[in-house]
């Protein structure tokens, strides 16, 4: 195609494709802190791993439909100024009201838009399944992603119970704790099975556009990749939980993620032999071959050549080169100068550094308690990205009784969503029993707060326990749910001062008059900091004004 343009259209493409790339690295750039979270979530959470193999379907895709190329005309359009107009705003619009799919989705529209104005919309209608696969981007919020994964990690344990007991193995099953050989295995987060399906997704979707099959094969193919894909993650599961049982923890650790990875890439060639299966057996798999419809006899012809004068006079048409380029340096501009005006979080800085220093300087000395510093899990520190973390257990003098505390700031509220009671405490095998609304005192602020009872299996017995829990945000005021921190994390004025979360663990025999008192005598000493949270505007307030 581009020789039998007289070489011009050689030059003109190499231009193109500089003028391309500009323009895509500066839509990356007007839109960089969405692309720079999206990368953070990848690096922090492993179920959006999957993300890392984006690129490489894409390119895939990309090779694999080379052919549909060949007579492609490569023209710039103004839908494509449009797509990044559309882009910014959905950016900006996510990023004022926190909606990250929205936010994510803007940033992917934009580039896409960038591409669209140099090379025209006709590629993506021959390279379709290519670009598709580029919402794969986006990982999904934590308030879609949470639910799924608790039922995927209820699921996982029960159908890795049934297994290992028709093996012959004793094994107790609590929840998601699963008790073999006196170890016990939680199916926490990372295995699921969430990771499982997004990647083997990808690689379904990889597969069936690359080869030529017809449309069922593709829709059942892709539609049946979620139960192969739990499928998968049980035969993952069963060898990891016999090696906690019966190897060693940093073995079982390894083999999880070889399996993972193993079982990912495999499926593509279990693919290949499960169509070559369907050939074998004669359905019809490959697509029909394309015959060439002639009209004879007193069938006219005039229609096919009225469109044919009409895609050739759609090609000679001008392009509108200097249109589309000024259209989309206009808009991407006009992002840049949005993206300035936003809020990044700078103000809050000594707000955060504020609470830094005072959790620092708190007491280990609560009235008939002594504090002792514990550890967190590190990836749950990493989880949450803390701007402050205390972690202590309190004991009286004779050590017999005790409870713990935890302490966290966080200077992005979205990090939250995973240490909140409903979601942390069953992904981790406890059961929910009750919960209850109460009001304690903490020092001079009152605070209504939540108290939520648990239990789950364990090798010594059966556990239960009491979680007394509340979040402080810094527009002044404590609450008990969830939905408040989305609702602060959509107001801009407030979003980087972020919420913090505290939380009290008793063991199940306390009564309510112990954990009052407990509660009071800690919350007295927590209280400069708790003041501090509640307050993001001055350095020093009055407490008897807060939390009320």
């Amino acid at each position: 195609m581009i020789e039998s343009r007289g070489g011009q259209e050689s030059h003109w493409l190499s231009g193109r494709g500089a003028l391309a790339l500009g323009l895509i690295l500066l839509a990356l750039f007007v839109c960089l802190d969405a692309w720079q979270d999206i990368v953070r979530i990848v690096q922090q959470d492993p179920e959006a791993s999957h993300i890392v193999l984006v690129p490489l379907v894409f390119a895939r895709l990309v090779w694999v439909r080379r052919k549909m190329l060949i007579d492609w005309l490569p023209r710039g359009s103004l839908l494509g100024v449009l797509l990044a107009l559309a882009g910014v705003g959905l950016w900006v619009l996510g990023y004022i009201k926190a909606m990250q799919v929205v936010w994510h989705f803007g940033a992917l529209l934009t580039v896409f838009g960038a591409f669209v104005s140099v090379y025209g919309i006709d590629i993506v209608r021959r390279l379709w399944p290519a670009f598709f696969v580029l919402l794969f981007l986006m990982p999904l919020p934590g308030v879609v992603r949470h639910p799924m994964a608790l039922f995927l990690q209820n699921a996982s344990a029960k159908a890795t119970e049934v297994v290992i007991v028709a093996l012959g193995f004793e094994l107790r099953r609590q929840g998601n704790l699963l008790m073999i050989n006196d170890y016990t295995v939680g199916i926490a987060e990372a295995c699921n099975g969430m990771r499982m399906v997004s990647m083997l997704i990808l690689i379904v979707f990889a597969f069936v556009f690359s080869e030529k099959v017809r449309t069922w094969v593709r829709l059942s193919l892709i539609i049946g990749s979620i139960p192969i894909a739990i499928l998968c993650n049980i035969v993952r599961l069963v060898p990891t939980v016999l090696a906690y049982g019966y190897f060693s923890p940093k073995f079982a650790e390894q083999l999880h993620d070889w399996l993972g990875w193993g079982l990912a890439f495999a499926s593509y060639f279990g693919l290949m032999g499960l169509l070559w299966l369907m050939r074998w057996l004669l359905l019809p798999v490959d697509p029909l071959p394309e015959v060439e419809w002639r009209p004879t006899g007193s069938q006219s012809t005039a229609w096919m050549d009225h469109l044919k004068s009409k895609y050739s006079a759609l090609l000679a048409a001008p392009e509108h080169r200097v249109v589309s380029l000024a259209g989309i340096l206009l808009v991407l501009a006009a992002g840049l100068a949005v993206g300035f005006l936003l809020p990044d979080g700078g103000d809050a800085e000594p707000y955060h550094a504020r609470l830094r220093t005072l959790s620092e300087q708190l007491p280990r000395e609560a009235g008939p308690w002594t504090a002792v510093d514990t550890e967190l899990p590190a990836a749950a520190v990493a989880l949450l990205r803390p701007n402050v973390l205390i972690s202590r257990r309190y004991e009286d003098e004779t050590k017999s009784n005790m409870f713990q505390l935890l302490l966290v700031q966080c200077s992005d509220a979205r990090d939250m969503e995973g240490h909140y009671p409903p979601n942390c405490y069953p992904t981790s095998g406890w059961t929910t029993l009750s919960q209850q609304r109460e009001d304690f005192q903490l020092g001079h602020l009152s605070a209504e707060m939540t108290t939520y009872s648990f239990e789950r299996l364990s090798p010594d017995g059966l556990q239960k326990i009491t979680v007394v829990n509340v979040i402080a945000l810094p527009s002044g005021g404590f609450v008990t749910s969830m939905g408040s921190i989305r609702r602060l994390a959509g107001t801009v004025s407030d979003r980087y001062y972020g919420a913090a979360q505290l939380q009290f663990v008793f063991p199940s025999q306390w009564t309510s008059e112990q954990r009052h008192g407990a509660i009071g005598h800690v919350g007295a000493t927590l209280e400069p900091m708790l003041t501090a949270v509640l307050n993001k505007n001055v350095e020093t307030a009055d407490p008897k004004n807060l939390g009320n």
